[in-house]
């Protein structure tokens, strides 16, 4: 298993920066999500391709981010410790894409 620095430690910050986004199979996140759910919800396909595309964008950001950092301290290679100077900002902005999806479900039922 790799841990969560791993998938970019010993990356070139210009190689992170210009590598291709990453995928995860819709599959995959159904199984993630059925980790932390009670074993009677059901999770639709729509749901778990829309979860993919979130996870997608947020890794590229936590990778861009990072390789920004890096750079920004001249060096080449990003290592755990850039990861760990964005986690806060990440944290943010997780929270404000919950309470935005929020806004937009209670925005979306009482129109409807």
């Amino acid at each position: 298993r790799l841990q969560r620095a791993d998938l970019l430690q010993g990356m070139e910050a210009e190689a992170v920066l210009d590598a291709p986004g990453p995928k995860f199979k819709p599959e995959t996140v159904t199984k993630i999500m059925q980790l932390h759910l009670d074993k009677k919800t059901r999770i639709s396909q729509d749901s778990a391709r829309l979860l993919a595309e979130y996870m997608k964008m947020f890794v590229q950001e936590a990778a861009h981010r990072a390789a920004q950092v890096c750079q920004q301290e001249s060096m080449g290679t990003v290592e755990p410790e850039h990861l760990e100077k964005i986690l806060p900002q990440l944290v943010r902005l997780v929270c404000a894409v919950h309470v935005l999806s929020l806004s937009l479900c209670v925005y979306v039922c009482v129109c409807m």
